[in-house]
């Protein structure tokens, strides 16, 4: 439950990082930095990305099967090595960002996939995992 309900509290607290940069980050770190700025939502949303996957990598703790975890981790490497050169070939800077979040998306959904198939979750009932959540809270 708690995976649930923090999904969306990650992608927030990127975007109001995001919007606090926007707004001031041409005052704290110069003009110089402007395109900075503006590439670092795609690092902000792929940092959100990113503690998702560490709210689910932590099940495989649980289990004792975090080899499944490295073979998920070594799989987006491989992907990332691949793709960053070639985005920020074709793409510059931005190229290079969008390969960030690219290979935290993938990240992201290679180690849910696992847990899926190792551990038996209520990954397809997010209401009935956030009600236990919620009654734990009450214990």
């Amino acid at each position: 439950g708690a995976t649930y309900a923090l999904v969306p509290v990650w992608l927030l607290i990127a975007l109001v990082l995001w919007l606090l940069l926007k707004a001031s980050g041409s005052l704290l770190l110069g003009a110089q930095y402007a395109r900075a700025i503006d590439l670092s939502i795609w690092f902000l949303v792929g940092g959100a990305v990113s503690a998702v996957y560490f709210n689910i990598a932590g099940l495989f703790f649980f289990t004792s099967k975090t080899e499944w975890l490295s073979l998920a981790t070594l799989g987006t490497a491989a992907l990332a090595v691949v793709l960053a050169p070639a985005l920020a070939r074709s793409y510059g800077l931005t190229g290079g960002a969008l390969a960030f979040l690219t290979v935290q998306l993938c990240a992201l959904l290679t180690s849910w996939l696992l847990s899926v198939w190792i551990q038996p979750m209520p990954w397809h009932r997010p209401m009935l995992a956030l009600r236990v959540l919620r009654g734990s809270w009450r214990e």
